[in-house]
């Protein structure tokens, strides 16, 4: 009996040492289930990536004014009797920076609200 009991002991050590152990024991067990965690957010990511590329790819395929719309957007393409214009925008800027030092003009009076050449005129160099 006493044989029996040793025996039963040594059992459970070993199947303690192995449910602790870093090889196959719970802490590997963590250590995947949150890798397949991470890799289903990924998945759920492409997934939805892949549904919006479906829908551009019907949508080019069934609209010539979808192609055309990316054609603009994308490439600038612009019809011959057009004239393409980028503009750029840039946030969190004043505008003053981006406008040359003109020259700055008070128009008081009505008087002196007349011709643009007799105002550039006056304007110091």
């Amino acid at each position: 009996m006493k044989k029996l009991f040793v025996v039963f002991i040594l059992a459970i050590l070993w199947l303690q040492y192995r449910l602790w152990s870093p090889d196959g024991g719970i802490s590997e067990w963590l250590r995947l289930q949150n890798e397949l965690a991470l890799a289903q957010a990924h998945i759920k990511q492409l997934e939805t990536t892949n549904e919006s590329l479906k829908n551009l790819v019907l949508d080019l395929q069934n609209h010539t004014d979808a192609i055309e719309t990316q054609a603009r957007e994308v490439l600038h393409f612009a019809l011959p009797n057009e004239t393409f214009f980028r503009v750029i925008s840039v946030p969190n800027q004043k505008m003053e920076s981006y406008v040359p030092n003109l020259p700055r003009t008070k128009l008081s009076a009505p008087e002196k609200a007349g011709n643009i050449a007799d105002i550039a005129a006056e304007a110091p160099p």
